[in-house]
């Protein structure tokens, strides 16, 4: 698996070069990324204890994330593949990682540098410095994908 290397496993998902075995570790990889990640939302958790910076951060992270898979839609239809689901499931394992880390180091920053700055906000409840964090690393998170995506489809 190619954990970190995203170059090589773009090499390798233009050359079709994944064994069966590859293929069933990502996808196994991919959906217990995604539960961890639907079983941490406050939605699932509890809804009712989400303010409005949750509110305007789930909104966003659906328009983002529509935005940016409609565009690896378009990306996948103009591109000379046959399968748009394996590079998907596959980089999103080390865009995953990127992303875990982009938000650790954002974080670190802005409490550190900016939150100091800000009207006082609750730090025991979603706040403007966690939904610009958010917004931002989601951001980067589709660019990344559409930009892998065009590697490997064009």
């Amino acid at each position: 698996m190619y954990i970190w290397d995203i170059n090589a496993l773009v090499t390798a998902l233009k050359e079709d070069s994944f064994t069966e075995k590859k293929k069933k570790s990502y996808r196994v990889t991919f959906w217990f990324i995604l539960a961890i990640t639907v079983l941490s939302s406050p939605i699932v958790n509890n809804p009712f204890s989400m303010n409005k910076y949750d509110i305007i951060d789930l909104i966003c992270f659906v328009v983002i994330n529509a935005i940016g898979l409609f565009v690896l839609f378009r990306i996948y239809k103009n591109g000379n593949k046959k399968e748009f689901f394996l590079p998907f499931i596959s980089l999103t394992i080390p865009i995953f990682l990127r992303y875990i880390l982009l938000f650790i180091i954002l974080t670190v920053i802005g409490y550190t540098f900016i939150f100091p700055f800000l009207p006082y906000y609750s730090l025991e409840e979603t706040n403007l410095m966690d939904l610009s964090i958010s917004i931002v690393v989601e951001f980067v998170y589709n660019l990344l994908f559409i930009h892998y995506f065009k590697k490997i489809f064009n």
